[in-house]
């Protein structure tokens, strides 16, 4: 399946306008996360100017432009992109964490109601071991997770994504698959409770499960991507994300020449 403009919904990088010279510095850091693709434009709350919360880095390799989530109430809240409510949707990240000490949400949709549905891409802590995982629970009780199976994420860069259609679900981890599910057995009906989206924690009736990590790039597809087209934007790297303000002016992988 080709990707076009239209199956890229959002897209948020890290970037050169956004990031000061240390840790939440500059003065966007309690405002907007763009969406390159036009809407669904981000507001930040909970984010504060010091070493652990608010826009870095310097844009390099090892010290992507990124925007750092505490762990405690930081969320970006766009406006609902609504890809996961027909289950046929990709989440995709680049992410710099540390040490994973609990389960936190990467980018989710999720219900404001009690009971509701939610999707989620996570890092998902156990005894001895941090997996990621892309959770479908839906508004009548049922689940389905997916997580890696044996596959631990230590800390350091990683580009991870979750792809879901009517009727399987995967999850890669820098660039490579390391879980599916062949029959989650969730119906799209039961997805119609879901009414918001975020990144860095998830929507439960309330926020919770709130990420610590560095989010470097997120992208939200009303697409199922091909492991190929995974693998694709792996190989293109974290930079291959990162702009100066604006969309970069050359694309790579499966990227797009000109947004909607």
């Amino acid at each position: 399946m080709a990707v076009t403009s239209h199956d890229l919904v959002a897209e948020y990088v890290g970037s050169l306008a956004n990031a000061g010279t240390a840790q939440g510095t500059n003065a966007p850091y309690i405002s907007t996360w763009d969406n390159l693709c036009g809407t669904y434009d981000g507001a930040l709350s909970g984010f504060t100017p010091d070493a652990s919360s608010g826009w870095a880095g310097a844009g390099s390799a090892g010290d992507p432009y990124r925007l750092v989530f505490a762990g405690t109430d930081d969320v970006v809240t766009p406006s609902l992109w609504g890809v996961s409510s027909d289950l046929i949707f990709t989440y995709e990240a680049w992410v710099n964490i540390g040490a994973v000490t609990a389960t936190q949400v990467i980018v989710a949709e999720g219900s404001t109601a009690a009971g509701g549905a939610y999707t989620s891409l996570r890092l998902v802590t156990g005894a001895s071991y941090v997996y990621a995982s892309l959770a479908l629970y839906d508004s009548l009780g049922g689940s389905s997770l997916r997580q890696s199976s044996g596959t631990t994420v230590a800390s350091g860069i990683h580009h991870f994504v979750g792809t879901c259609d009517a009727t399987n679900s995967a999850i890669y981890m820098d660039g490579s698959i390391i879980g599916t599910d062949a029959a989650h057995s969730m119906s799209a009906a039961n997805f119609a409770t879901i009414d918001s989206a975020n990144l860095g924690a998830r929507q439960k009736a309330g926020l919770s499960v709130y990420l610590t990590a560095g989010l470097c790039t997120a992208r939200i597809y009303n697409a199922k991507l091909t492991g190929a087209e995974v693998s694709a934007n792996y190989a293109a790297g974290v930079l291959a994300y990162a702009s100066s303000g604006g969309a970069p002016a050359t694309w790579s992988g499966i990227r797009v020449t000109r947004h909607i």
